[in-house]
């Protein structure tokens, strides 16, 4: 399976509360992803998905916890790089999971991974300035997507579409500048807020505390 992805993989073992760790590849060298790039195109895309990101182990956790029920619902995960939250969901008891991203090559490792804990994935290329409508969920998810002022109002208007009536939508963020963007954005729903201390090796210096949200309309 490793000599089908688009880049050599390297394997994680993250600790989640709800059983053994899961298996997650990633590029072993998320670097020479971007060293190898001659040009942006008119969207500036950027391989943030070769990456571990610390909001992503919080949201994992907090689904591995019950924390974000998902058990007998659809779950979305929006910009979901190598796919911990989708992973996460799939085994928290998630009737279907979605793993979405601009990228297509994530997807690729995303379907990787969901064979190697062996649990059931569906990936799909999404636009967030398009998001299909088969994509629509009663949970959608996103960690750390709003890198850029442009992703605020992007993120906003995919929740508006894919969060089905009744249904949630959770951001995990490191308290990025366009947090308060996303929250202007958003101020249509009602939002609660909290902080989660993030403690693993593969975060760097070992911590870090990210902000989870989970937003529901008003």
């Amino acid at each position: 399976m490793d000599d089908a992805l688009p880049h050599p993989p390297t394997r994680l073992h993250v600790e989640l509360p709800d059983g053994p760790p899961l298996v997650l590849l990633r590029p072993a060298r998320p670097e020479a992803i971007i060293d190898a790039l001659t040009e942006l195109d008119a969207d500036e895309k950027l391989p943030y998905w070769a990456e571990l990101w610390p909001s992503s182990i919080g949201l994992a956790r907090a689904l591995a916890e019950g924390a974000i029920p998902v058990r007998g619902l659809d779950v979305t995960e929006l910009g979901c790089g190598v796919a911990l939250g989708a992973l996460a969901a799939a085994r928290a008891g998630a009737r279907r999971v979605l793993a979405t991203d601009w990228y297509t090559e994530c997807l690729d490792f995303a379907r990787a991974s969901a064979a190697e804990n062996g649990l059931a994935l569906e990936t799909q290329a999404v636009d967030w300035r398009a998001p299909p409508p088969d994509a629509a969920a009663d949970v959608v998810l996103a960690a750390d997507v709003l890198y850029e002022r442009r992703n605020a109002d992007a993120v906003a208007a995919a929740f508006e579409a894919l969060v089905r009536p009744g249904g949630r939508a959770v951001l995990a963020d490191p308290g990025r500048t366009y947090l308060k963007d996303l929250l202007a954005a958003m101020a249509g729903w009602r939002c609660e807020r909290a902080l989660r201390a993030v403690v693993s090796p593969h975060v760097p210096q070992g911590a870090a505390e990210i902000h989870l949200l989970t937003f529901t309309r008003s």
